[in-house]
């Protein structure tokens, strides 16, 4: 079992750090295949979502907390930061169109959600009080 706890700040050149550090757990855990297919990409797509949607310009703290917990079944990644999430209805109205077939048939405003609900095996979203918590998981 491992678990990390680190800091970015929210802006995209953040992003790449994020990766890579993600990259190199998965060489030393053996599931970089699932990471170059599935997670790098989630991770990317969350990150640029909290930073556009979820951060914009009212929020004090501009920085991430990011814990990630990785055992022989799964890798999981929490993001916490100031900021809002996703409203219930929106999240909802995302998941419903899961069969189109291309994501362009998609608002730009749901894209993100939608690329990680196909990516990752859970996706979730908390608020308490002003700190918003973002997780994806990845059965291993």
């Amino acid at each position: 079992m491992y678990k990390e706890e680190f800091y970015y700040e929210a802006d995209y050149i953040s992003i790449k750090s994020c990766r890579e550090r993600i990259k190199e757990l998965s060489l030393k855990f053996n599931f970089y295949n699932i990471f170059i297919e599935n997670i790098e990409i989630s991770i990317g797509e969350l990150f640029t979502n909290i930073i556009k949607h979820g951060q914009k310009d009212l929020v004090e703290r501009k920085d991430i907390k990011i814990t990630v917990f990785i055992d022989e079944n799964r890798f999981e990644m929490s993001f916490e930061y100031q900021g809002d999430i996703p409203t219930e209805d929106r999240i909802l109205e995302v998941n419903r169109v899961k069969e189109i077939e291309h994501v362009e048939e998609l608002s730009e405003s749901g894209r993100g959600i939608y690329i990680i609900n196909k990516l990752m095996d859970k996706l979730s979203f908390e608020k308490i009080g002003n700190i918003a918590k973002a997780v994806i998981i990845k059965f291993l």
